[in-house]
C-alpha cells in the first residue's frame, strides 16, 4: 500500500504513518487510556483503546480519541447533577489529515456575557474520531459505544443525552441513536434518542431557497385544505 507523509495522526512522530488496521492498532495501544483521571495528563490526546476488543464492538477503520478536558466534561454529564444536554455529531470534511477526516461529538453551553449584553455559544467537543469511512452507520455507532466505554471506564456511568442533533445525514441520524444501547449485551433494547437537526444547515437551507418551496407548497396545501 503506498504511504503519504500525510496520513501521520495527532501525537505520532513524524516517521509514523497510519495506513494499515495494525498501525491503528498499534497506535491506540501507545496512546491507552490511563487507569484513572488522576492520571490523565493536560496536552495530550488518548485513543480508545478498549476498541480494540471486539466484545466493545464491531472495529472500524477509526480512531477515537479523548484528551483530560473531554473526559471531565464527559464526567460532568454523566453524573446526577448534570441538566438535560443535547449530543451534536457532525463530520469535519475540511479537516482530514491525509485520508483521515475528523468527526466530533459534543454538546453545547450558553454563558451570558455582561460586559457585552449578549449569549455566547460554544461548541463543547467530547469525543474525536479520525476515520476513513466519514459519517457511516457503523463509523458512527463506533463513536457511541467508545463515548459510553470511556464514562464508564472513569466514572461508572453511562451516558444519556436527552436528545441527538446533527445534520441529514442518514449515517449520523441512524449511528447516533445507538448511545441509548448497552452494545455489550447481546439482548439489550435500543433506547431511541429525540434527533433534530442542527440549526446551521436548516439555516443553509433556507438561505440557499432550498426549503422554501416545500414549506410554500405546505401553506398553500394547508389554505386549500381550509
Amino acid at each position: 500500500m503506498k504511504r503519504s507523509k500525510a496520513a501521520v495522526l495527532p501525537g505520532t512522530d513524524a516517521g509514523r504513518e497510519m495506513d494499515t488496521r495494525g498501525d491503528l492498532i498499534n497506535y491506540m495501544v501507545d496512546h491507552a487510556l490511563p487507569g484513572s483521571t488522576d492520571q490523565l495528563e493536560l496536552n495530550k490526546l488518548y485513543a480508545v483503546d478498549q476498541m480494540i476488543d471486539k466484545e466493545a464492538g464491531p472495529m472500524q477503520l477509526a480512531i477515537p480519541i479523548v484528551s483530560a478536558a473531554t473526559v471531565g466534561w464527559i464526567g460532568q454529564l454523566a453524573s446526577d447533577e448534570a441538566p438535560p444536554w443535547a449530543l451534536h455529531g457532525d463530520g469535519k470534511h475540511k479537516l482530514h489529515i491525509g485520508r483521515w477526516v475528523l468527526m466530533t461529538f459534543g454538546t453545547h453551553t450558553l454563558h451570558w456575557n455582561e460586559e457585552r449584553q449578549l449569549y455566547t455559544h460554544r461548541f463543547v467537543p467530547l469525543l474525536y474520531l479520525f476515520s476513513k469511512e466519514i459519517e457511516s452507520t457503523a463509523t458512527t455507532r463506533f463513536a457511541m459505544i467508545a463515548l459510553n466505554v470511556v464514562s464508564l471506564h472513569f466514572f461508572d456511568r453511562r451516558l444519556s443525552p436527552a436528545v441527538n442533533i446533527s445534520d441529514h445525514s442518514d449515517g449520523l441520524r441512524s449511528g447516533m441513536q445507538y448511545i441509548g444501547m448497552d452494545c455489550s449485551d447481546p439482548e439489550a433494547e435500543l433506547v431511541q434518542t429525540p434527533h433534530f437537526s442542527d440549526w446551521a444547515h436548516i439555516a443553509t437551507h433556507y438561505t440557499k431557497v432550498h426549503c422554501m418551496h416545500a414549506t410554500w407548497n405546505a401553506q398553500c396545501s394547508l389554505h386549500d385544505a381550509t
